[in-house]
């Protein structure tokens, strides 16, 4: 989720390239790979740009990781989920 949240803010918000991006992560911590995926459409003049960009964002949070906030943001998000289901 946080990829997609700070691909949404970068390619979206920042940039006005998309309208809607998602993406998935799996770590593999035998091998110590990561594979993941980006989707998001775009004006073809802008594919260029907009990858180089989902690109460095995806590369940011390796090398950065998820901080404190996000990881809270996250923990609220799938508490108010499992609330939603069991009502």
């Amino acid at each position: 989720r946080e990829l997609s949240t700070r691909l949404r803010t970068e390619l979206r918000e920042a940039l006005g390239g998309t309208y809607s991006v998602s993406a998935s992560a799996h770590v593999d911590a035998v091998d110590r790979h990561v594979r993941g995926s980006i989707r998001f459409s775009c004006a073809p003049e802008r594919e260029d740009e907009l990858v180089l960009h989902a690109l460095q964002t995806f590369q940011n949070l390796l090398s950065q990781g998820i901080d404190a906030t996000a990881i809270e943001r996250f923990r609220r998000q799938r508490e108010a989920e499992e609330a939603a289901q069991q009502a």
